[in-house]
Formats: C-alpha cells, structure tokens, sequence
C-alpha cells in the first residue's frame, strides 16, 4: 500500500509541477508594461531609469525637480494619478547636464534615441501632468545648440539659457501630451523644441504661448531638421484666465528644412501678439490644415501676420480648415521672399479684419497659389486686395473657387490686387469673384505694371470700386477690372456684369472694365484682349455710354498731356453690352464718342500709335466703313488742334518710312480719312472728310480744313487722322486671322498691326523676299492648326512651321489678291484637380510604421509604409483593409506600397515579444527571510549558485531550487505569485525575472506541511484530469485534416491543414469566387471567399474542424 501511495504521490507531483510551470509562463509573458508609482524626485528618477518599454509612471504627488528627467531609447508614460492634475515644476536651482556639447543647461524633460544605433527609437506621453518652468534663469545666450551638434569646444555652453522645458533631440524621439497635459510659465527659449522628432499635442493638452513677459525668444513650439507637429487639441481662450489665453510668442516656429505641420486642432477667442506659424530660412515643409482646422475669433496685435513663409524654397502649405472672425494683424498668409512656395486654399477664409490682406505674396520668385473648388474667401476687411501680388515674381495664381463681400478699406482692388515682375492670375469656370468693394479703383481686380490676367470662365459681378470722398485722388474706374499702366487683361470667356463705377456724386467711369493710360514712369497704357466672354450690364456713375468699358487717363491726377498707350481689341467672339466703350480724360469728363477701326477679317484694334496723341480714342457702335482696295497703316491718330483758331485749315506731314524702312510713294495710292472729335463735334460719321495726301520728298502733305461745328463754329478739339495706303501694281494684302487666343508678329518689323501686315516686296526690290512671323499662343493656349492661302486659292500648310517657330512666307508663294495667314488655336484643356484618398496606417506598441496616422494621397498616386519592431519585439501580422494579412516574405521585407490608389485604405501592424536571441533582461533573487541560498540553471546547462543579479536573454529557459541552511527549512517563493514548491521553471522569458525567497526556521509551521492531506488529494485530482485529458487527445482529437480538390480545377495549396489554423490557396488563371466547406456532415454549408490583393484565397483561423472541400462553383 506504501508503494502504491508513494507512486501515485510521484505522479501527482510532476502532474502539479507541470501545472504550476504552464501558470508561471502564462503570467511572465505580459507585453503591456507595469504600472509604478512614485511621489518625489528620487522615486520618479529612478522610476524613469529603470522603466521598459510600455511602462506607465504614476505621480501621485507634486513634484519640484532640480535635475534633469532624460528618457532615451524606451517608451513610457508619466501619468497624475486619477481623479487630479499634478505640477512638476523646475526648482530655483537646476543641475547641469553633460552630453557631447559638454555641461549645459538642460530642459526639465529630454527625450533622445541613441546617435550611434540607429535602430533604436524613443517616446514620452504626458497624461494629466502640468510642467510649470517659472523658475527658470536666464542667460546670456538664446538657445542650447542640438544634442548631435558639433560645437565649438571653446564656447561655454553653461551660459547658453534653457532650450525648453521638453525638448526632443533626435529623428526618432517622440512626445505626446495627452488629456490634461500642460506645460506653463516658458523660462527658456521655447516650451517644446523639436529637432528631428515628433510632437502630438492631443485633445485636452495644452501649451502657454507666454511667460507673461517677454515670451519665449524663438517659438512656444520650435522645429527644426525635418519636425512633425500634430496639432489636435482645442484652445479656447474663453475658457482661460489671463495671461494663459495671451500668446506672445511665435508660436509654431520653424527655422531649419523639411518638416511636416499637420493643424486638426482648433485655437479660437484667444490674444496673439505674434504668428500662430512663422517659418524662417527652412525649405521643403509641408503646413496641412485638415477640415477640422481651425484659428476664429481671435484678436492679432497690429502689424503681425497670422502664417508667414519667409525666405525658404518648395515649402507647401494646404489649408482646408476655417480661419474666421478674426480682428487685427496684417495678412492671414504671407509668402515673404519664397521661391517655389505652393499655396492651396480648399477652406475658408471669412469675416476677419486685417490692415493688410488676407493673402499676401511678396518678393517670391516662381511660386503657385490656387483657391480650389472649395475654397472661399469672403467678408473680409482689408487694406488693399483680399489678395495681393507684389513683386512676386512670375506667380501664378489660380482661381477655381469664390471670392467674395470683401471690402478695400483704403485703397484699389475688393479682391485681388497684382503688381510688379510679371504676376500671372488665371479665372477658370466655376470661378465667382461677386460682391467685393473697393474704395479706389478696381471694385473686384486692379492690375497694375507687368500683371496679366487670363480668365477662361467664372463670373465677375456685383463688385464696386468707389471714391470715398470727392477729396480722394481721382475717380472709381473699372468696377469688375481696372488694367492700368502697362498691365494686361486677356478675356477669353466668362462673365463681367452688374458691377458698379462710383457712387451718386462721386465720378466712376468703366463699371465692367476700364483700361487706363501710361505715366511719366511708364511707356505704355494698359492693354485689354477680348476674344470671348461676355461684358454687359454694368454701371457707372460718371457716363452712360462706357458702363461696360471705358479707357481714359490714369486716376491720380495724372497729366493730360501723357494719358496715352491703351490698347484694347475685341474678337469676332465677344459679346459687349449696349453701352460698350467710352472715354474720357483724365479727371474723369467723358468725351465720346469714338469710332471703331476694323480691317479686313473684322477684328478690332484701339489705340494710339504715336507719341503725339493727346488723347486716346475708344470704341462705340458706329464703324467706319470698309474702303476697298485699302489696308490701314496706322490706327487712329490724334492730331491736336490747338493755336489753330481764326485759320481755314492746316497741314500735317505723315513721315516717308514704314516699319524704319524707306519706300517710293508713286508706288502706291494714299488716302487720308479724316474725322472731327471732341465734346463739341457733330456726329462724326456724317463729318468724315476723304482727303488724298500730296506727295513730297519728306513724305505726304496732308491739309486738314478746319470744320465748324453746329454750336457757331468754335473749333473742335482735334482730329482723327487714319492712312490707308494701296500697291498699286501688284497689292498683295497678307491677313492674319485667328480664331481662339494668340499674337502674330514680325521679328524684322516690317508688319503692320496685329491683324493686317501689309508685305511690301518692291520695298526691297528682291522678287524672293521672305518675310519670317512668329505666331505666339496666349497663356493656357496652344496652336492648333496654321494655313496660308495664297490670292488664287493655293494653300499652304504652315502648321509644323509654326511650332517649331520658324514659319516663313514667301513673295512666290503669294498671288494678286487676298493672300491670308489663318491661325487656329485651342485652350488647353485644365486638368481638374485630383480626388484625394486617405491611408490610416497605425502599429501596436511593440513596432512602429512610417508615415504613420493618415496619410493623403492622390488617385491614382501610390504610397509605401515601412514597418518594423521594437527592440525585444517581433512583427506577427500586417493587414490591409482589415481583411488582407501580407505574407512572411511581404512582413520580412519590412515595406508596403499601396499602388494605383482609388480608394481609401488601412494598415495596421501587429507584434508579440520576440523569441531568443532579443534583448538582455535580467534575474534578481532576494532572500527576504530565513537563512538558505538558491541555485539556477538557464536553458539546460548545470546549476549555479546565485551570488548577484544574473543576465538573460528574452526567450532563455530557467530553473531555479532553493537549498535551506542549517536549522531552516524552505518556505515559499513570491515571483510575485506565492510558490510553495522549492524548484520553479520558467520558459521562455520574455522580461527580467525579481523573486522573493522565504526560510522558516525549523519550529514554525508550514503552508505545505499544515496541508499536505489537502494537496496530495488536489494532485490526485489533478493527476485525473490529465489523464483523461491525454486519452480524449489520443482517441479523438486530430491536430491535422486533408483538403480535397477536383486535379483539374487548377488549385493549387497544401493537402493538408493544421486544425482551426488559417490555410490559403490559389486558383491558377482564375479570379472570380471560390466555395468552400468544412466536413461532410448534413449540416456542413458551402461558404464562399473572394482573392485578396496578392490573388491568394483565405480560410479564416478558427474554421476548420474537419476535412476541407474546395470548389470552383458560384452559391
């Protein structure tokens, strides 16, 4: 009987043992990390020392730090204990650390990565933790060099001032601060600087853009070296006491290349006496302000600008949130001196006072703004322009989107003002420049200089350009458009109408458009081209013919004399109202009407030509007729009649040379047409005088006789003197006509104007002469076709000559007749902004993923994701979409590019503890009680005798038994589990191992002893359920089941299949479903699966039970 009870004991010993040992593998093997509190320095720094990865640092009471809290190479968290917010604040006294800089002054927390490994990365949240830096001294110096910094070792770096009271020094350091994260009080020169890292400011965090003096001395957040910020807190600052809803510093700084700022948050009712963003000098970041972005309400000292890129290259900024209701500051976005820079406005900007503008470029060179599709400016007060274009050199601006109700408080322009270094706007359909004001000229848009303006559709109405006071300088002039000085407006469609020139007792001329005259500075008038489009109802105050469009001298007071240079012309497409063109001089007094000149192809050219105009002639309905046989030289030519009066007529002299050349007149016939303008001529086209000059060796004598007009003969202001000139042997008349946008010209300047070039072949005498044109398509066109037909019907294809810009033609080719040159040209068609998609890509605590969180990325673009372990970690999975895991290979290569993206995706990355070979972890046996020792054993090999902490490996196995010295006798294990059994095994360690050791003496009961009855009858239970488990699993649990095809069904996969494992297969040249069905009982269903993105098919985990069946049908 003794035999069999000591057996049965043996049994139900190993039986025990090996239950205990499966219970302390399964508790060891915890990935979430510990939780330990402190409550002073000494604890908190030791605590941070010591802490792994995934541990959590619970303060349960203020703290008054004097040194330095430096977390590098792990990820932790600090968190107040519940229910409380706990300060840690920065003691009067601060100890000095030592890195490579040498002794510095530090922050209150650094965050770093190792420089010499670059696989290790590090990262610190902050939850319900307020860092107050109040005491914190000054210096002499602004700011700590970085922590990778080679510096100069002469410099004392102990004089330099704190950096911030966080700082993060590394590429791969990371800091959050979470719900009820504060940092307070900034001493030093930033409260968070980041070189490198990362910066999440999440929902219920906050930072204080003051110290309630001078600020912080370079940004409350400053970046450097390729940053992240994510912004997705909410400031508000009705919910805080002065001075923490006052932001005197520069509050996102950036001062060095790349870096990426990513705005979701939300910052309203608060003070700012400097920029919420300031970048300076650095290049190629990228400012993303999501739909949830905003900056409202606030109050912007005088003088600041809310965003500004100053300096820089390729720096991007797109903004699809809100800024509204703010007052004060200057502009809302300011491009300062940035080459390359891009602006995309897909948000709204709305209801804020600004004494500058709400954007603003200035000093660029070759950057790209566009207001998209969603994009809206509307009801703000400005200075000059909503939007404002100086010496921004070569801009190019695009308008998809409104602009609207914004008021010039000051000065020309409601909507957008461009001048200098040639800036170029483009208006395209869907565009609404509506109801804008401007107190000076240009309601909506006011060109100036080397401006050009293109629109290709949209709409421009309910816009009013406006004189304050009759005090103001000059008149309202262009109510839609003012093109002054030597600015051009390209019209190529669209709409202009019911915009509005002046106000009741104020002059205003030009309601839709008014093209005004050159100055002393500059040599040419503006230049309106109208091929399409249409200009009607509009209105002016000053004139009722000219309320669609108007030329007339500069406002400004600017002397008659040298009002001149305009050119307006209008194409067969366009549409004028009823009151199209009139003019005036420059103080606003209409003197219309004028008289259209066409030419052959019924094409419109305005404008003076020489520099002894007096005052430029416009456009109105009547039209001089056509004299057959006739080209114009010049176009109208105003010849002034002053010191005239009391004689019968006068002469003129039209010059002997056309083009700088010299020609013989018997070889043509001249005609002189000549009409009398001014405020007190007759109608003109009843006093049109034919004249046919006399030839003379200096030119052609032309007398005008003086012509009374109906009031008693007062003489007219002036004439109107237009030469026509004919060949009178072989007239050959070259037209060029075009249908769409472009310019022709001669590069030898023998033409004539734009659309009638007279060639002149006996001009030189050479029956082979070849004049050379280049035909130039306008911005946003492009050459489609070029024909030349001779007089007698010959045709000439020139359309490859034309684009290669080499198109000659030549005397032989052209015949008596109408010789014409037809260029046909297309607007290139605008690509339509591409639809974005969102890829979320998140990892679990023990990997990371880059980038990470959502990324945009554009239809049919591609995006790669890098992935990889925490050290002591292993990757175990990556899915896509939730349903799509990639293979070990895929995992193995440590990469995933999504491409050809036409829709939104996820990744998500999964890891366990690695296996052996991972991290150092560590075993520490204290004896708390008694008298004794302990032995271990890792991985097999023989017993030692523990004497001090012992390294492991993750992953190693270990033994470790107890010996009692003695008089004392073993009594218990904690790890920290209470063990009664003296020799413990630990399999596959996945973190350091601290056990407790007890001894009793020999005369103190034991817990064994006391209830040995009670564990040998647990073991015997124990012991049968063992056994009753092993013959289920020999009897009837099966660990492996086959998978049955037809052969031809072209399947390819295992036959066998691991029991409720996943199995996956392929399907050679097919793509479509796949059934599916576990078993063969009555009950078994048939179940179908689709491919994944590598053609695999998968049968999910936990399915099979039983024989799998695959076929290739359709349920």
């Amino acid at each position: 009987m003794m035999n069999i009870y000591h057996k049965v004991s043996v049994v139900a010993c190993i039986a025990a043992l090996l239950f205990i040992t499966s219970f302390a593998v399964i508790t060891s093997d915890d990935s979430q990390g510990a939780t330990v509190s402190v409550n002073d320095q000494t604890s908190l720094l030791n605590a941070v020392n010591s802490a792994q990865n995934g541990d959590t640092i619970l303060v349960t009471q203020d703290i008054v730090l004097n040194e330095l809290i430096y977390v590098a190479d792990k990820h932790i968290t600090i968190e107040g204990a519940a229910g409380s917010n706990i300060t840690i604040s920065r003691a009067s006294v601060f100890a000095q650390h030592f890195d490579r800089r040498g002794w510095y002054n530090p922050a209150m927390i650094e965050v770093a990565a190792s420089p010499s490994d670059t696989s290790k990365t590090s990262s610190l949240t902050l939850l319900n933790i307020t860092l107050d830096d109040r005491n914190a001294p000054g210096g002499p110096y602004a700011f700590q060099y970085p922590w990778d910094s080679n510096n100069d070792p002469s410099v004392d770096t102990t004089k330099y001032v704190y950096d911030a009271v966080m700082a993060a020094y590394s590429d791969r350091a990371t800091i959050t601060l979470g719900e009820g994260a504060k940092i307070i009080n900034i001493g030093g020169a930033s409260a968070i600087r980041v070189d490198g890292g990362i910066l999440n400011l999440e929902e219920g965090s906050y930072v204080q853009g003051t110290n309630g003096s001078s600020g912080s001395l370079f940004g409350t957040l400053w970046f450097q070296g390729g940053a992240t910020l994510n912004f997705d807190t909410t400031i508000d600052g009705s919910t805080l006491a002065s001075p923490y809803n006052v932001f005197d510093a520069k509050y996102i700084y950036s001062d060095m290349s790349g870096g990426t700022y990513n705005f979701t948050g939300k910052i309203i009712n608060c003070t700012f006496k400097q920029p919420l963003f300031y970048n300076v000098i650095g290049s190629n970041y990228a400012l993303n302000f999501s739909s949830t972005g905003e900056f409202s309400g606030n109050t912007v000292s005088a003088g600041v600008n809310y965003i500004i890129s100053q300096s820089g290259q390729d720096n991007t900024i797109n903004f699809f949130g809100k800024i509204s209701g703010n007052t004060g500051g200057s502009s809302i976005f300011l491009f300062s001196g940035s080459t390359r820079g891009t602006l995309l406005i897909n948000g709204e900007i709305s209801n804020n006072v600004v004494s500058g503008q709400t954007i603003c470029f200035a000093q660029g060179l070759d950057c790209i703004a566009t207001i998209g599709k969603d994009g809206k400016i509307s009801g703000n007060k400005v200075n000059i322009g909503a939007i404002y274009l100086n010496y921004a050199t070569n801009i190019k601006f695009n308008i998809y989107g409104e602009i609207s109700n914004n008021i010039s408080l000051s000065n020309n322009a409601g909507a957008l003002y461009a001048i200098y270094n040639n800036p170029r706007i483009f208006i395209y359909d869907g565009a609404r420049i509506i109801g804008n004001t401007a107190y000076g000229a240009g309601g909506a848009i006011y060109l100036n200089y080397t401006a050009t303006l293109t629109m290709y559709g949209g709409e421009i109405s309910g816009n009013i350009a406006q004189c304050k006071d009759m005090a103001d300088a000059g008149l309202a002039g262009g109510g839609g458009v003012c093109v002054a000085r030597s600015a051009t407006f390209i019209m190529n469609g669209g709409t202009i109408s019911g915009n509005y020139a002046g106000i009741a007792g104020y002059p205003g001329i030009g309601g839709g458009v008014f093209v005004s005259g050159k100055t002393t500075s500059v040599t040419t008038g503006g230049r309106f081209i109208m091929n399409g489009g249409t200009v009607s109802g509009n209105f002016a105050t000053s004139v009722t013919d000219g309320a669609d469009i108007a030329i007339g001298g500069s406002n400004n007071n600017i002397s008659p004399s040298i009002d001149k240079g305009q050119f307006i012309q209008i194409g067969k497409d366009a549409v004028i109202g009823t009151n199209p063109i009139g003019v005036s001089k420059y103080d606003g007094t209409y003197v219309g009407p004028a008289v259209f000149l066409t030419d052959r192809s019924g094409a419109v050219r305005i404008g003076a030509l020489l520099d002894t105009v007096k005052l430029n002639i416009a456009n109105k309905a009547t039209v001089m007729p056509e004299y057959s046989g006739y080209s114009l030289q010049n176009s109208s030519v105003w010849y002034s009649v002053d010191g005239t009066t009391g004689t019968s007529s006068f002469t003129i002299t039209y010059p002997a040379k056309i083009g700088g050349a010299a020609y013989d007149h018997n070889d043509y016939n001249w005609l002189a047409v000549i009409q009398p303008m001014g405020a007190n001529a007759t109608d003109p086209g009843t006093n049109t005088v034919f004249l046919v000059p006399t030839r003379a060796d200096n030119g052609l004598i032309i007398t005008i006789p003086l012509i009374a007009t109906s009031s008693g003969g007062v003489p007219i202001e002036g004439y109107n003197v237009v030469i026509l000139a004919e060949l009178k042997d072989k007239p050959l008349k070259l037209d060029v006509k075009s249908s769409g946008s472009g310019d022709f010209y001669i590069p030898d300047g023998l033409g004539g104007s734009l659309y009638s070039i007279i060639l002149n072949p006996p001009l030189l005498g050479n029956p082979q002469f070849v004049d050379n044109f280049v035909i130039s398509p306008a911005p946003g066109w492009e050459i489609k076709s070029v024909i030349l037909t001779a007089g007698d019907g010959t045709v000439f294809d020139k359309t490859a000559d034309a684009l290669s810009g080499n198109l000659k033609v030549s005397y032989n080719e052209l015949a008596t007749g109408a010789n014409t040159i037809t260029a046909v040209f297309t607007i290139i068609p605008t690509p339509p902004e591409p639809k974005q998609y969102t890829i979320t890509a998140t990892a679990d605590s023990g990997s990371t993923i880059t980038p990470s969180g959502k990324v945009t990325v554009q239809q049919g673009g591609s995006q790669t994701f890098a992935f990889k372990a925490k050290e002591g970690y292993k990757i175990t999975e990556v899915l896509i979409d939730g349903l799509y895991p990639l293979t070990q290979t895929e995992i193995d290569s440590g990469s995933y590019t999504f491409p050809n993206v036409m829709s939104n995706h996820t990744i998500a990355v999964k890891s366990i503890t690695a296996g052996p070979g991972g991290n150092e972890i560590t075993l520490t046996i204290d004896i708390v009680k008694g008298d004794g020792y302990a032995e271990y054993n890792i991985n097999g090999g023989g017993f030692n005798r523990y004497t001090e902490p012992v390294t492991l490996q993750v992953g190693d196995d270990l033994v470790v038994r107890a010996f009692a010295a003695d008089g004392y006798k073993f009594a218990k294990w904690e790890t920290p589990n209470v063990e009664t059994s003296s020799v413990l095994t630990f399999n596959d360690l996945g973190s350091s191992l601290h056990l407790k050791l007890y001894f009793s003496t020999a005369g103190e009961s034991s817990a064994v002893g006391d209830n040995s009855i009670f564990l040998w009858i647990l073991f015997i239970i124990v012991l049968l359920i063992l056994i009753i488990l092993l013959l289920w699993l020999i009897l009837f649990y099966r660990r492996r089941y086959d998978v049955i095809w037809d052969s031809s069904s072209g399947i390819e996969g295992n036959d066998k299949v691991r029991r409720k494992s996943e199995y996956r297969f392929k399907a050679v040249g097919y793509s479509g479903k796949m059934a599916y069905r576990i078993g063969e009982d009555d009950d078994a269903t048939w179940k179908t699966v689709l491919p994944n993105v590598n053609g695999e098919y998968v049968i999910p985990k936990g399915e099979i039970t039983d024989n799998v069946f695959l076929e290739k049908r359709q349920l």
